[in-house]
């Protein structure tokens, strides 16, 4: 390998190693207690074939920081019946992200997942987005559990001795959304996880500070080189 081609692999894998440092992803919203952990107490969910008392859905509001990410994951806390109940609590799950439309939630942007959701009565539900939907900074979305077939539970709150004042809502029979009285119980527990949107950030100085000490160095190293060469 000639000294050209050297010096050319060595600033790529600098770039690469850069881009790489920055391309975890992010949590842009977490209200979970420490270890995901729940209180037992929660909002009823039920899906349209229960039929004691209709079609709950439940939602959940969070607001973006000051960057702009792509959401890449949503994790729920939430129960499901047991049995001995009139069903086992299984049944599909649709996540849904929606916008903001006056204090509720308004049109849906994306349908994450739908999932059947199986006991254990108490777990995190984890749903992965295919990564194409940008969240705005500081913009208001909406966390949408739309329950479906015989899905039978409960989204729990984090701790239901401290609420996490914030808004949600629910909806009965897919009819208009309602908000939840607060502060008295507070938002469920969610954790909303993107990507940075790397143009959306103006100057990241870390990271042009340590390409430009790299770029530095390899001109140190080239010019060594160089007078080696000739002497």
């Amino acid at each position: 390998m000639t000294h050209k081609h050297a010096l050319a692999g060595a600033l790529a894998a600098l770039v690469i190693a850069t881009s790489a440092a920055t391309a975890n992803a992010d949590t842009i919203f977490n209200n979970f207690l420490p270890g995901n952990t729940f209180s037992e107490a929660g909002r009823l969910l039920q899906g349209p074939d229960v039929h004691n008392i209709g079609d709950v859905d439940q939602a959940v509001a969070f607001t973006v920081g000051p960057q702009d990410y792509f959401l890449t994951s949503v994790l729920l806390g939430l129960s499901v019946s047991g049995a001995g109940s009139p069903f086992d609590g299984t049944g599909p799950l649709k996540v849904e992200i929606a916008s903001d439309l006056g204090g509720l939630p308004g049109s849906v942007l994306l349908s994450i997942d739908t999932m059947v959701v199986q006991p254990p009565t108490h777990q995190v539900v984890t749903v992965t987005s295919p990564g194409v939907l940008k969240l705005s900074a500081n913009t208001t979305y909406w966390v949408i559990a739309n329950t479906q077939g015989l899905f039978d539970g409960a989204w729990n709150y984090p701790d239901y001795n401290n609420p996490d004042a914030g808004p949600t809502a629910g909806r009965s029979n897919n009819g208009a959304w309602s908000l939840h009285a607060q502060p008295n119980d507070g938002r469920m527990a969610l954790q909303v996880n993107g990507f940075l949107d790397r143009s959306s950030v103006p100057d990241d100085g870390a990271s042009w500070a340590l390409l430009g000490a790299g770029v530095c160095g390899l001109m140190v190293f080239s010019r060594g080189r160089q007078s080696a060469i000739r002497g």
